[in-house]
């Protein structure tokens, strides 16, 4: 099983490095999951840069809205001056920036891992993963707990308004993030409750039979009881 994760994830230092750093770069920043990582940042007080190869379009803009400023690729760019940059799956490893991190011992951080450190911070970290419909669930329990007067922060993969990012800030009591399961990137996440929508055998790149795609899905549904010292999972439907 290929688990999206670092070293300074799978040694403790993670948090470490968030506490120390004060500038974080995003390698990959205009993708969905990308920027809704990068605003979060940004709220807590982190300066953020990131570059795209696509610095026109809407993830962009809806970045430089934001105030984050989006440049494109470059080894001697806003890189250099990062505490801590951060990687996206869609991201080679050949990436100008990514050498340029590795040449001057920059610390570098995958997406999923950062996800992961962040939501710690919340006391109730809610994960909704499945093969279909993740997204729709995840935005679907975040207006309603929004509707409670819950003021969750929500993080998800697609839009939550019509022109907006799947991001919603809200208060640090309570998380709702969508858990994905490519290359096992959930299993670097630390929810208190997980959901499964469903499963079936998807991703034949990084899961090579259906028996690991359900291994996957079943080591996710394990998470809650490491962080709570509690299991608490829900599964809807499981193919």
């Amino acid at each position: 099983m290929s688990v999206e994760n670092t070293r300074y994830a799978a040694e403790g230092e993670l948090g470490v490095l968030l506490a120390r750093a004060r500038r974080i770069h995003f390698i990959g920043i205009a993708g969905a999951g990308m920027r809704v990582l990068a605003k979060m940042c940004a709220d807590r007080g982190y300066t953020v840069t990131g570059s795209d190869g696509n610095c026109t379009g809407e993830g962009a803009l809806s970045l430089s809205i934001s105030g984050i400023p989006v440049s494109p690729p470059s080894g001697d760019g806003d890189i250099v001056a990062a505490d801590l940059a951060v990687y996206s799956l869609a991201v080679p490893k050949d990436h100008p920036e990514l050498c340029a991190a590795r040449e001057r011992g920059i610390p570098l951080c995958s997406r999923a891992d950062l996800l992961g450190a962040l939501m710690g911070e919340y006391r109730e970290a809610v994960g909704v993963a499945g093969t279909h419909g993740k997204s729709t669930v995840t935005a679907m329990i975040g207006e309603v707990l929004a509707a409670l007067g819950r003021d969750p922060t929500v993080a998800v993969g697609a839009p939550l308004t019509p022109r907006g990012d799947g991001y919603r800030a809200g208060g640090r009591e309570l998380f709702v993030f969508e858990a994905c399961e490519y290359r096992a990137s959930f299993l670097s996440c630390a929810p208190t409750v997980a959901l499964l929508t469903n499963a079936e055998w998807d991703h034949p790149d990084c899961f090579p039979d259906r028996a690991s795609c359900l291994a996957s899905f079943r080591a996710y549904l394990a998470l809650p009881s490491v962080r709570a010292k509690r299991s608490l999972c829900l599964v809807c439907f499981i193919t």
